[in-house]
């Protein structure tokens, strides 16, 4: 993580500042190293996104992400879109027998932070004009 990046209380529930996009389900994607070190590729449908972070929906046996917990070298698939970057669970959520949601705060690897930027946007233009989001 870069320095300074990680939020100081992670356990607090914090008040949205910036508009969430709920994405069409299957339409973006993101990837990350299992925490346990076997290598394997933990897959998660992205559901939302806003300007500090994004939402997705993960299997129950993917594993258990304790708030604070990094994700390193995630990468998020949006659409056409792909951004490499880290995140730290926020928060997590049980929304069936079989599917919970993180949520998680998204800092985008340098070289991806305009184009980040410029999805947020484009997202919120579509959003004004009734457009459909990714």
């Amino acid at each position: 993580m870069r320095s300074g990046a990680r939020p100081t209380n992670m356990t607090t529930p914090s008040t949205r500042r910036d508009a969430r996009f709920r994405l069409r389900p299957r339409s973006s994607v993101v990837e990350f190293a299992d925490l346990g070190g076997s290598g394997t590729v933990i897959v998660g449908q992205v559901e939302s996104v806003n300007a500090a972070g994004l939402g997705f929906l993960i299997d129950t046996e993917m594993g258990d992400f304790p708030p604070g917990t990094a994700l390193d070298d995630l990468t998020l698939r949006i659409g056409h879109c792909t951004l490499r970057g880290e995140a730290v669970v926020r928060n997590l959520r049980v929304v069936g027998p079989e599917w919970i949601l993180v949520g998680c705060l998204f800092y985008p690897a340098v070289d991806d932070e305009d184009r980040w930027m410029s999805l947020i946007a484009g997202l919120m233009v579509a959003d004004s004009s009734g457009g459909d989001s990714a």
